[in-house]
């Protein structure tokens, strides 16, 4: 109990703060589906998954996507540059547009597992110039988890 009240503490006394943080966030999901149907998903829907982590895309040029983020701290608008190999989907920070994010990556890692299942393992990083780690962190899970909530509810009506 005196852990989270100091915690709580913390977080209420981060805000006061503006410097540089950076998070990262990990998450598991496990699809009743085979593996190749998972990767020929991810690569098809590049787009849901990342509007699923509530980021609206602006522009999208070949591998080259323009998000737009908002958070309690402001709005965000920035370039990564996805790429896509069997078994490892990711986006990496290619420019900010505006806003103070200056570092983002995803990376989505698919794990077959016995009995025709699927692990997908999804990593969020993101660093802001303005902001304390805390604040990051929990922007951060917020995305994963309503990442989560689609993928699961997609996964099973669709594959």
């Amino acid at each position: 109990m005196r852990g989270w009240a100091l915690l709580a503490v913390f977080c209420c006394l981060q805000p006061l703060a503006a410097f540089a943080g950076s998070g990262r966030q990990t998450m598991t999901v496990v699809a009743d589906y085979d593996y190749r149907p998972v990767c020929r998903w991810l690569e098809q829907n590049a787009a849901y998954v990342e509007e699923s982590a509530d980021v609206q895309i602006l522009s999208t040029a070949g591998d080259v996507v323009t998000l737009r983020k908002q958070t309690k701290r402001g709005v965000y608008v920035f370039t990564i540059q996805r790429s896509a190999q069997p078994g490892t989907y990711s986006g990496q920070f290619v420019q900010r547009i505006s806003g103070t994010l200056t570092a983002y990556s995803y990376l989505v890692t698919l794990v077959r597992l016995p009995e025709r299942k699927t692990e997908l393992t999804i990593t969020m990083e993101a660093a802001v110039s303005d902001a304390n780690s805390v604040a990051i962190n929990i922007e951060l899970r917020r995305s994963l988890r309503l990442l989560r909530t689609a993928l699961e509810q997609y996964l099973h009506r669709r594959l």
